[in-house]
């Protein structure tokens, strides 16, 4: 059976012409990142102008699709726009090629026709290598001066130890909604993880040493109990493992995830104090904690209750930190939000939870020079005026840490501000730092 996915208006003899969008003339509806086919059922997909579509994450899940359905030794052929030679025409070119050339980048303003991200040769190359797939080779065609084509054609090797497995795990990630693919930075961040699992699992393989899973578990359950925990479900299908055990761990995953152990690590890196200028340290500190916490649980002798040291006390809707996966860039990106809400909060008058949320946001990023300044603001505003010199104090540490532009002139601005502690002057939130050089200048 030969695949022509994503056919749009097109239908390819001797191929299933399938498409989730365009279905006046597919043979079949489907999703690209869902092949509704068995493993290794396929002999050739062919994708023409389709990846361009998705987007970088759908566009990895979509291949790695292909990868599980095809038979080994399957072809897969890429057609896609050549987003190299594309500049080079756009910026070579005269008024009318850069007119025509546009539309080959971005695509046009039609549902489902929008390019959401185009592939250079070299990135592509690498995730199809990622992926599993060999043997890859890049032509570039140019039919028409304003569409050059990339095209690239791989094979699904004979022996996929490990990648076939891996496909098999993203595709439930999809298919549990435990990974949102139009939600980019966090389903990269996700796939980082998977990748983990890949290199755990292809060490297995070669040394078939069960004691890569423990490995696996402790650090999985750390960053991800649910996204571990389809791992752990996969395992068991295939019977990589001893189903006693790797029962226990699934057991062990699920219990993680109904007690909220990530917001649990969370609160415990709230909890600590001091790390200002240091939230590497302070994340590492959180991980180590975590990990000691999975392994006594692993070490006592099949005992499932979980207990914490952290994490008692009942808590206010805006104290709630809620994370799905623990890694440093989706914390900062959480911490980022609900400063923002605290610029909100600050812009509305309401002063008192522009603190919480500013202070909840310092908890996971202790690197925020704005952070703690608009609380030495804030508690000035509330008249707290010794938590308000603390925050001040914590604005100026953090110019001796990090190399901010500017940082003499800005330490003195602060000193002054703190000072004096006037919420009439300093009665509006600091958004950016290019205010205060904005002043400077």
């Amino acid at each position: 059976m030969k695949l022509n996915l994503g056919c749009g208006g097109e239908h390819k003899k001797g191929y299933l012409n399938v498409d989730a969008f365009n279905k006046t003339i597919a043979d079949k509806e489907m999703e690209a990142t869902n092949l509704i086919f068995d493993d290794y059922s396929i002999d050739e997909i062919l994708i023409s102008q389709v990846i361009e579509h998705f987007g970088i994450a759908r566009s990895i899940y979509a291949l790695s699709e292909c990868f599980r359905v095809l038979k080994n030794s399957g072809k897969l052929i890429i057609e896609t726009p050549d987003i190299r030679e594309s500049f080079k025409i756009y910026l070579k070119g005269e008024r009318e090629d850069r007119k025509y050339i546009l539309p080959w980048i971005y695509g046009v303003d039609m549902p489902g026709m929008q390019h959401r991200f185009c592939f250079p040769d070299d990135l592509l190359e690498e995730e199809l290598e990622k992926i599993g797939f060999t043997n890859v080779k890049k032509s570039y065609i140019q039919f028409d001066k304003h569409q050059p084509i990339l095209r690239v054609e791989c094979k699904k090797p004979k022996d996929d130890n490990g990648y076939q497995f891996i496909t098999k795990v993203r595709k439930e990630l999809i298919n549990k909604n435990v990974l949102d693919l139009d939600e980019q930075i966090n389903a990269l961040e996700k796939d980082k993880f998977v990748d983990f699992f890949k290199q755990k699992l292809i060490g297995f393989y070669h040394k078939k040493n069960e004691d890569i899973f423990r490995e696996v578990l402790l650090e999985g359950a750390v960053k991800s109990p649910r996204i571990t925990l389809v791992f752990f479900q996969q395992v068991l299908k295939e019977g990589l493992m001893n189903k006693e055990k790797c029962e226990k761990y699934i057991k062990l995953l699920s219990n993680l995830e109904e007690k909220s152990f990530l917001n649990n690590l969370i609160d415990y890196m709230a909890s600590l104090s001091g790390f200002i200028g240091k939230t590497e340290k302070l994340f590492e500190e959180t991980y180590s904690y975590g990990k000691k916490q999975i392994g006594k649980i692993i070490n006592s002798s099949g005992k499932e209750n979980i207990e914490f040291d952290i994490l008692s006390k009942k808590k206010e809707a805006d104290e709630i930190i809620d994370i799905d996966f623990l890694s440093e860039k989706l914390v900062m990106l959480k911490s980022n939000q609900i400063f923002q809400k605290g610029i909100k909060a600050f812009n509305e008058g309401k002063n008192k939870k522009a603190i919480i949320f500013f202070k909840k946001s310092s908890l996971l990023n202790r690197d925020q020079i704005l952070t703690f300044w608009n609380l030495g603001r804030l508690n000035s505003a509330i008249k707290d005026y010794d938590i308000a010199r603390l925050n001040y104090q914590n604005a100026i540490k953090l110019l001796d840490y990090i190399n901010f532009e500017k940082s003499k002139q800005i330490k003195k601005i602060i000193e002054e501000e703190m000072m004096h502690q006037s919420y009439e002057t300093y009665n509006e939130p600091l958004i950016s730092l290019k205010q205060i050089y904005e002043k400077i200048d």
